[in-house]
């Protein structure tokens, strides 16, 4: 936990076996999505999970089992404590190649819904509750 009593900010780092695994993070954090059948984009009140399995670690399932936790301890804070959290969505962005994160966030929870405005080799996923 950081940023004190009231962070805007959560980290953990995984442990498989005694060993750390990676990393996993999220905060508030908004961004551009591209409107639903509309030009233009509007910007989204969210908040970005975001991790990574160290590479000794991948393709054993800790990926997406790390995501689903981060994604569930996110989505509380949203529903659950109110404040800065509320109401915000949960979204994380995916380099367009990397297929194994994208399975990984469908697993997850995640929808792919547009390409991310600000870097559009990366598409923004929104969880679906």
């Amino acid at each position: 936990k950081y940023g004190g009593d009231n962070p805007e900010a959560y980290g953990a780092i995984p442990v498989w076996d005694g060993a750390d695994v990676g990393m996993v993070f999220w905060g508030i954090k908004d961004y551009l999505r591209s409107q639903t059948g509309k030009e233009g984009v509007v910007e989204v009140r969210g908040v970005n999970v975001s991790g990574w399995a160290l590479r000794q670690y991948r393709n054993q399932g800790i990926g997406g089992k790390v995501l689903s936790l981060a994604a569930q301890q996110a989505n509380n804070l949203i529903h659950e404590h109110g404040g800065q959290w509320q109401g915000r969505n949960l979204w994380t962005g995916i380099d367009k190649k990397n297929i194994a994160s994208r399975k990984i966030a469908h697993a997850a929870g995640f929808r792919e819904v547009c390409a991310q405005q600000d870097k559009p080799e990366r598409l923004i996923y929104e969880f679906a509750e």
